[in-house]
């Protein structure tokens, strides 16, 4: 499963809600934000699963790895780790950092948002 990703990434950050930790079975999930416009899937797309209120995501049906997620307001946001060069795109933030698991020790620097949660 691949995609095209066109135009420059967007707000590229880490998230610890429960949702992602869950669905890719990590404590935290580094993603990239793309307009929809600016995306395409080459080839199959994902299987969907409406996860929260307004967002859908996205799995590869072969091996069930997280792929992205698909916001109402038309932006895709995939796995920084998906991307073809990783290293290139940089988290900026981290949020719904009020659910970090208590053993996750991340000295970064970076800005931390806590969130309202979707549900």
């Amino acid at each position: 499963m691949t995609y095209v990703a066109r135009g420059e990434p967007v707000n590229p950050h880490y998230c610890h809600c429960d949702a992602c930790r869950r669905s890719a079975g990590a404590p935290v999930v580094a993603w990239v934000n793309f307009a929809e416009s600016d995306f395409s899937w080459q080839g199959d797309e994902p299987t969907w699963f409406a996860s929260s209120p307004g967002m859908r995501r996205g799995f590869c049906a072969r091996c069930g790895s997280t792929m992205c997620t698909l916001e109402d307001d038309g932006e895709v946001c995939v796995t920084i780790a998906s991307l073809e060069h990783p290293e290139a795109v940089a988290p900026r933030y981290h949020i719904y950092v009020q659910h970090t698991l208590p053993w996750l020790k991340q000295d970064d620097g970076l800005r931390r948002e806590v969130r309202e949660d979707r549900r």
